[in-house]
């Protein structure tokens, strides 16, 4: 004997919808922290200690930006606070978790993050083979992890998600 709505487990279904939208809420939670929080980092790092971010970043002694140019202190803080606003942007996206928001988020990440990958792909500069394919490599990792996002964000409510 079939149940509901021709189901044989006996429901209509429901209890499954709403466990995959709980289930795609966590992954995009998940996701947004992990693409949020660096940036936010990152963004402090550069506002906050420009000098040392450019001599140091990524870690120290590392002086990737160096590898580009003069040090030049309101590009590196302008830098800064793009990175802290789309780690601010992603963490809110993250926390209020509604469809829109979060499609928002990511579209305006993947605007700066493509472009900004497809600079270090065609400008090495100075840069050691390690480092060029360490300055790809996350870059790579955040925009495969938003355009997952993308896809995991279509099963979520166009409402918010608690």
């Amino acid at each position: 004997m079939t149940g509901m709505a021709g189901r044989t487990d006996g429901t209509d279904g429901t209890e499954s919808f709403a466990r995959s939208r709980t289930s795609a809420a966590k992954r995009a939670r998940v996701g947004l922290l992990i693409l949020g929080v660096p940036n936010l980092i990152v963004g402090a790092w550069a506002l906050f200690a420009p000098r040392s971010w450019y001599d140091d970043f990524p870690a120290v002694g590392q002086g990737w930006v160096a590898a580009f140019g003069a040090f030049n202190r309101h590009f590196v803080q302008d830098i800064g606070d793009a990175y802290l606003g789309f780690g601010a942007l992603l963490l809110f996206a993250a926390l209020r978790l509604t469809y829109s928001l979060v499609r928002g988020a990511l579209l305006g990440f993947l605007v700066f993050a493509g472009p900004h990958f497809l600079v270090h792909v065609f400008v090495r500069e100075s840069l050691s083979t390690a480092a060029y394919i360490g300055t790809l490599a996350p870059q790579v990792f955040a925009i495969g992890v938003a355009i997952w996002l993308i896809v995991v964000s279509a099963s979520l409510s166009k409402e918010v998600i608690s």
